[in-house]
């Protein structure tokens, strides 16, 4: 396979990710407010679309690492394993799309 695509590639994913990242932090903020009293999920329909439709995209990798992380009362380790994961990954592919576009362009 040529190397402008794997880089293509590598870049459709890393676009993936940081998409990924940017609604579990939308997530996390409209859970936060939702939990202050601040909005009322059941009362608001715009919010409560959004938060139930990134729900939806979020649980299953959520839950798949909340069985394996312990449950500390209030604070939830397992979203922010979640988030160091997606960033590690991120972090991995940018390196790699640096690395193989340097070798496209090498004279």
């Amino acid at each position: 396979m040529d190397l402008i695509v794997i880089v293509n590639i590598l870049k459709v994913m890393s676009g993936i990710v940081n998409f990924y990242m940017f609604f579990l932090f939308i997530y996390a903020i409209l859970s936060l407010v939702s939990l202050f009293g601040f909005i009322d999920l059941y009362e608001n329909n715009m919010f409560s679309k959004i938060y139930f439709g990134l729900k939806i995209l979020i649980d299953p990798p959520h839950r798949f690492i909340s069985r394996y992380v312990p449950n500390l009362g209030n604070i939830d380790l397992s979203f922010m394993v979640l988030i160091l994961f997606l960033w590690i990954l991120d972090d991995t592919l940018t390196y790699y799309i640096a690395k193989l576009s340097a070798q496209i362009f090498a004279f």
